[in-house]
């Protein structure tokens, strides 16, 4: 007796310990973890690995089945009996070899059973994302919750739980955990902070131009020249601080989903200025009515002279983040390589301009007539090399032996002659295997029509002095060019 009750705390403290396994190894997680029995379950493993790494996975059930292989981090099975099973998931990562194994304790239940105890985990994993949203101020709150649907979810627990407390059918019990399970609810929602001193701004980033058109001056010519002015400028002149805020919603199944992402800035300039945020002011959500513009998909909001200014909005999107610049008139900006006193950018081109010294007034008309009259005698020299290689080349690399193409020609003329059409001659050379493009050929050749490109240059003179010299005349049919008897015989090719 003593034996069995020593092997009973052994089989306990073993699940135990397999159970705290399950917890610990890699901070993988099994779901879900009370699967009905007899129904098909997708059972999804959820883990910290790299998304972009490629791992393999071995999922054994612990019911005597065979070992199931799977590329993604899930599978479908079905338990044929209620109980407790151990699932051990081999994942391994072929790209350097590396190996790991994680052990799960699941309970498998009836499906009546499995109902009431899946609505109530649910519900709290719901609750849960809730009560995180509540913790936003109310702005992005509503947001969060109209972008994961909580309402949608709160419908579906509230509407299965009312056909569980209906039913007293084993059929229906069934297509109530089938349709449960399909729902992959929200477990938690991420958040990603990050917060800027200052602008950290790329070259890349600024578009002088944007400033041109709600300011006073034009980078025309001259924009690398504003941009590290622009710079220079923002650096000295205005006091900024930047926060960003990520909400990534996480599913029962592990997938992960960027929901919007927040922006607080905090700024203040030394003078009348203008700030730029690099993305359309129609995909921005600004907290409170902001007097901005939508300047070339860019959002333009006006500063004032030494007034602290706090901006705040959020956009739905991935994980990017957006940039900004901020930037005085371009008139406040003297740059060295614009000072010219022949240009009074007045979109004319006068005397003392030119395209050098006034591009703004003064087009490169020339050049560019000059470039397309190239371009133009470049395609009409490839047009004619390719027209003269149709003419010289085109038969020969569609036929190879010229005897196939004079056996073709005799059958169409003496098929003319028995009374055939050129489309009943077509299907005939068809069903004997010869091709669509060889057909086309001989037909119009038959008829003295042109086979090669639109002759845009005539070069027949060409063509002709080639064939002089050519001692073979380009028809001439070698004494063993028939093959048979009789070229119209069925069994012609």
């Amino acid at each position: 007796m003593k034996r069995v009750w020593g092997l009973f705390l052994i089989f306990i403290l073993s699940v135990a310990i397999a159970s705290a396994t399950t917890q610990i190894v890699n901070n993988s997680k099994l779901t879900p973890s009370n699967p009905p029995a007899g129904i098909s379950t997708t059972f999804y493993i959820v883990s910290e690995s790299n998304e972009n790494v490629s791992l393999t996975y071995e999922w054994n059930f612990g019911d005597n089945s065979s070992v199931k292989k799977s590329f993604k981090n899930n599978i479908s099975h079905t338990y044929e009996k209620v109980g407790l099973y151990n699932i051990s998931v081999l994942v391994t990562q072929k790209s350097i070899n590396q190996t790991n194994i994680s052990n799960f304790i699941i309970n498998t239940s009836s499906p009546k059973l499995i109902i009431n105890k899946t609505l109530i985990s649910k519900n709290e994993s719901l609750n849960k994302v809730i009560q995180e949203i509540n913790k936003e101020p109310i702005w992005i709150k509503d947001k969060l919750s109209a972008e994961i649907k909580i309402a949608d979810y709160e419908a579906d627990i509230k509407r299965l739980s009312k056909k569980y407390n209906e039913t007293f059918n084993d059929e229906d019990y069934v297509k109530i955990i089938k349709e449960l399970l399909m729902i992959n609810f929200p477990e938690e929602i991420l958040l990603n902070s990050k917060e800027f001193p200052g602008f950290l701004t790329k070259e890349n980033e600024i578009d002088p131009e944007i400033i041109g058109k709600v300011g006073v001056g034009s980078a025309q010519g001259y924009e690398d020249e504003y941009k590290n002015a622009i710079l220079l400028w923002q650096d000295n002149n205005a006091e900024v601080k930047i926060e960003t805020d990520l909400f990534t919603l996480v599913k029962e199944n592990g997938d992960k989903t960027p929901i919007i992402r927040t922006y607080k800035i905090i700024i203040k300039s030394q003078e009348d200025s203008f700030l730029v945020i690099n993305k359309n002011k129609n995909s921005i959500f600004f907290k409170d009515l902001t007097d901005s513009k939508n300047i070339d998909e860019s959002t333009v909001i006006d500063l004032f002279k030494n007034q602290q200014k706090v901006i705040e909005f959020y956009y739905i999107s991935g994980q990017e983040e957006t940039s900004f610049f901020a930037s005085p008139s371009l008139s406040a900006f003297v740059i060295d390589t614009q000072i010219n006193k022949n240009c009074n950018f007045n979109n004319m081109c006068e005397e003392g301009e030119d395209y050098k010294t006034c591009r703004s007034d003064c087009k490169p008309t020339y050049w560019i007539i000059f470039w397309i009259i190239v371009i133009i005698i470049f395609i009409i020299i490839l047009y004619t090399i390719l027209q003269i290689w149709y003419k010289l080349r085109y038969e020969d690399s569609l036929f190879g032996d010229r005897r196939y193409l004079y056996n073709l020609l005799m059958y169409i003329h003496n098929a003319r002659k028995m009374g055939l059409q050129d489309d009943q001659i077509r299907r005939e050379l068809k069903n004997k295997k010869w091709s669509g493009e060889r057909i086309t050929y001989a037909i119009n050749k038959s008829w003295g029509k042109s086979n090669g490109l639109y002759e845009l240059i005539p070069i027949d003179w060409l063509i002709e002095k080639k064939r002089n010299n050519n001692v073979n005349l380009r028809y001439t049919t070698p004494p063993r060019q028939q093959f048979d008897g009789n070229i119209n015989k069925s069994r012609f090719q």
